[in-house]
């Protein structure tokens, strides 16, 4: 089982994130890291994060993929505040995932997202199933989300024609991916 700790106030990147006494600062780790059954990404209470956390979760049935927090239960619940931007996405859970030369559909399932604070996004949380289907038991739990910006796209995109091919580029500045799961740069949707 996969456990690390992130601790924006305390980490550093060098550190292993096995444990409170070592934990990682930011969410880079986990741009490279497939999660599995019973992995756990544990966030410190009373820290803030100004970055996007994407996770590759594919966990099982009675054995989710935690994300959640870690600490104190006096402190307030680890919180990722952006900017308001455009492509402001708190957190990306993911069934591709690149290698760096392959792309993999590893699936998303059964994957937990507790107890966290999110704001000043477009988007909260976006579960992007790009390949896969039937995907099963993703929940999200007592979390908050203030400061959301997001558009009403189809509203907007018909009710006002000088606008609409804004609203439908696409946000996120997420990865695209061509039919042979290649990523091509930009965009993504």
């Amino acid at each position: 089982v996969y456990k690390r700790q992130v601790s924006s106030s305390s980490g550093n990147d060098a550190n292993s994130g096995l444990s409170s006494d070592s934990p990682w600062k930011t969410f880079t780790h986990f741009a490279s890291i497939r999660l599995g059954p019973g992995d756990k990404v544990l966030l410190k209470r009373g820290d803030t994060w100004n970055e996007r956390l994407t996770v590759f979760a594919n966990g099982a049935q009675g054995n989710y993929v935690y994300v959640g927090p870690y600490g104190s239960l006096n402190d307030p619940a680890p919180a990722i505040a952006l900017q308001k931007d455009r492509d402001d996405i708190c957190i990306v859970a993911q069934d591709l995932y690149y290698d760096g030369s392959n792309a993999m559909n590893i699936g998303l399932n059964y994957l937990h997202i507790d107890n966290l604070s999110l704001s000043d996004s477009r988007i909260g949380i976006y579960f992007r199933y790009l390949v896969s289907t039937g995907n099963k038991g993703v929940k999200v739990t007592n979390c908050t989300f203030t400061n959301m910006v997001n558009d009403s796209v189809m509203t907007a995109m018909q009710s006002d024609a000088n606008i609409s091919g804004e609203l439908a580029m696409a946000k996120g500045n997420l990865d695209n991916f061509t039919t042979a799961y290649s990523p091509v740069g930009g965009g993504g949707g």
